[in-house]
């Protein structure tokens, strides 16, 4: 237990650094109507491939991360359920630490099936892990033979579920340093933190720069890690004090 509460210190102490330190203005229970108050994504920089993305599971952590690919200059689409309609009639709002974004509904590719989607260069998974069973039918109609799969979710085991399903698809583990609630349909309130550890499932690490370039341009701040499974145990560890009892 004591080694335990130790490693639950360091990895707080490890993406906490500064928090806190400089003031930040953060948009609350912004109403609806202003959703249409958004500029258009930019274009990615000089140099950077823009990505066709896929993103399933379009709750806080998808759209989040999600949406600061799409303001980076990617084209993603959003796979939804309970939002869907909102998102496509009111567009989408982002409060965070880093920047707010606002998404109008004409800015956003929405759908609520995965073969209005098709085929895409990458795959965000961000389904809760007890999801997973619907794993196989959500992501065939996304996945092509060189499709990167990335799953941003907590649990152990994710990636062999995922790997077992598509033996021929590099997949990554996505570990999100975040907090961050959808509290209301179509807005989203990024509070605090918001790194993304990623890992490939083999500790690949030619495959691992190329989860680095798909958020190069972005405000996401993301590190490799040469052990996806250790990267794994640590977000476990970092999450106990804030949901020991979820997933």
């Amino acid at each position: 237990l004591v080694l335990l509460l130790r490693s639950v210190a360091a990895a707080q102490a490890r993406f906490q650094p500064g928090l806190g330190s400089k003031p930040t203005t953060v948009l609350r229970h912004v109403p609806c109507k202003y959703l249409c108050l958004s500029s258009s994504p930019k274009q990615p920089s000089d140099g950077i491939q823009r990505k066709r993305i896929g993103v399933v599971g379009s709750g806080a952590v998808g759209l989040y991360y999600g949406s600061r690919l799409l303001e980076a200059g990617h084209e993603v689409s959003f796979l939804c359920r309970s939002d869907a309609a909102v998102l496509k009639e009111k567009g989408l709002i982002v409060s965070s630490v880093l920047g707010n974004m606002l998404f109008p509904a004409h800015s956003l590719t929405i759908h609520t099936r995965s073969q209005d989607i098709g085929e895409v260069d990458w795959v965000i998974v961000a389904l809760k892990s007890y999801s997973l069973t619907q794993a196989e039918s959500l992501l065939k109609p996304l996945v092509r033979p060189n499709t990167r799969i990335l799953a941003i979710m907590n649990g152990l085991g994710i990636e062999e579920v995922l790997a077992s399903i598509f033996p021929s698809n590099p997949v990554f583990g996505g570990m999100a340093f975040v907090c961050i609630n959808r509290v209301a349909p179509g807005f989203v309130d990024h509070s605090a933190y918001g790194k993304l550890q990623v890992g490939h499932f083999g500790d690949d690490p030619k495959l691992l720069a190329e989860a680095l370039s798909l958020f190069q341009c972005s405000k996401v701040e993301t590190v490799l890690c040469n052990s996806y499974l250790a990267a794994r145990w640590e977000k476990l560890c970092w999450n106990l004090p804030f949901n020991g009892m979820a997933v």
